[in-house]
């Protein structure tokens, strides 16, 4: 996965990274969405969770040997009854709109029990509602003595969220929104540059990433935007 943004594109990076060192036999991508994640899981078995229904249709074309529930990670979470390897939850918490982010603690303790003796759960927090200092305390004060090792990075530097909504939920359902954006006509001159305008962005946006994986300062541009934090907790005590 490379994202036009580096910083987004700098996560996907380190996502790849921590899943290629786990391996078991179930593993679940919690708002996994279009199971665009799947590619980097290790385990025999891929449920993806999601409650946007369209994004899961899409993600089963391409994955029919995936599981789906068309849950919230809180009820999957609640109401499943089997331990998990591999617990996955990226650009949910902190940052995706239809996430309650006052839920997000009790979402953490939720995964961290639904894990097994042994078990990994790589998941990263926004700002977004969030008070991202606050919340590396609590999360460092909960996972004290948890797990065999924590991986934790700040980051946020050119990972921007200025996108329009593209989905809402209506009467219980998620819908989507603005698809006139996405449907819009491409003028003759955009269909001859476009292709090669997104391949330089998309080669720039990985080179950045990569710079800013080997030197910690530029992924928060110096402390100025600890706007992001990632952990990846391996061996459940």
């Amino acid at each position: 996965r490379i994202s036009l943004e580096p910083g987004k594109t700098l996560l996907w990076l380190w996502l790849k990274d921590s899943l290629s060192k786990i391996k078991g036999i179930e593993g679940a991508d919690l708002a996994g969405g279009s199971m665009f994640n799947k590619t980097f899981f290790k385990t025999k078995k891929y449920i993806c969770v999601d409650i946007n229904q369209i994004k899961l249709d899409e993600g089963k074309k391409r994955n029919p040997d995936a599981k789906v529930f068309n849950l919230t990670i809180q009820d999957y979470l609640k109401n499943n009854t089997e331990s998990h390897d591999v617990l996955v939850c990226v650009q949910t918490m902190g940052t995706n709109g239809l996430f309650d982010h006052e839920e997000t603690i009790k979402v953490v303790h939720q995964m961290y029990k639904a894990l097994r003796k042994g078990g990994s759960m790589v998941f990263n927090v926004g700002s977004v509602g969030i008070d991202i200092e606050d919340m590396n305390k609590k999360l460092s004060q909960f996972f004290e003595g948890k797990f065999e090792s924590i991986d934790k990075r700040f980051y946020g530097a050119f990972h921007f969220d200025t996108g329009k909504p593209r989905w809402k939920v209506n009467q219980g359902e998620v819908v989507r929104i603005n698809e006139n954006i996405f449907n819009k006509k491409k003028s003759r001159f955009e269909n001859i540059f476009f292709p090669l305008t997104h391949r330089l962005r998309v080669v720039f946006s990985l080179l950045v990433a990569f710079i800013m994986h080997f030197c910690s300062p530029l992924r928060t541009a110096f402390g100025r935007k600890k706007h992001k934090l990632f952990l990846f907790c391996r061996g459940k005590i």
